[in-house]
């Protein structure tokens, strides 16, 4: 999806669609991880140029999202973006938040998955 600009499109004016229908205040995106190579199992195809993808993406959403709170009258109250964020650097290295931030109104950082049953050591789930 996100090497197209129609069909980044279409998820945007899908995304507000949804939101509209269900009385949502926004939307959260969660993609486990741009820029990161993909999953055979589940046709998840890699791509280097989704780290710029992904800013595209969020700013395309951010454009919709802006333009329907002040249709619907929301401008004190508006349709919210926000992100599920990687917290190590192997998964950031592959995504730009410098460039995208400015589109988000929050991130929700994983803050997990730091250890688990592929490690030597177990510990606690996140480092904080």
């Amino acid at each position: 999806m996100l090497p197209h600009p129609a069909k980044r499109e279409r998820f945007a004016n899908s995304s507000l669609e949804f939101i509209r229908k269900y009385g949502f205040d926004g939307v959260d995106i969660d993609w486990e991880y741009p820029g990161q190579p993909g999953d055979e199992k589940t046709n998840n195809k890699y791509r280097p140029e989704d780290k710029q993808n992904f800013t595209l993406l969020l700013a395309k959403v951010r454009e919709k999202l802006d333009a329907a709170s002040k249709a619907d009258g929301r401008e004190n109250d508006k349709y919210q973006l926000t992100i599920a964020a990687p917290a190590g650097p192997a998964a950031i290295s592959t995504q730009d938040p410098g460039a995208y931030a400015k589109y988000l109104d929050h991130v929700n950082i994983m803050t997990y998955d730091y250890h688990g049953s592929w490690g030597i050591y177990q510990s606690s789930i996140s480092r904080l």
